[in-house]
């Protein structure tokens, strides 16, 4: 945690979370920086799919330039 912050009550904080903000009462939060864990646990989920969309875009780029070899 970082600096003087307010920590409400009842608050659940994931292990090696960056604390940089107040946290309200009843919040659950994970990551670097700490947030809200459904936003946390959607930017992981988001992180992990970067291989598969990176390989969707390779396959779309291809067939963008063979429909523009088509156009020519």
């Amino acid at each position: 945690m970082a600096g003087h912050l307010k920590i409400g009550n009842q608050v659940t904080i994931g292990s090696k979370s960056g604390v940089m903000r107040d946290i309200a009462d009843k919040q659950t939060v994970l990551g670097f920086p700490a947030a809200p864990h459904t936003q946390a646990k959607r930017q992981w989920l988001g992180i992990q799919r970067l291989p598969d969309i990176q390989l969707q875009l390779r396959d779309l780029q291809k067939q963008v330039t063979a429909l523009k070899a088509q156009l020519d």
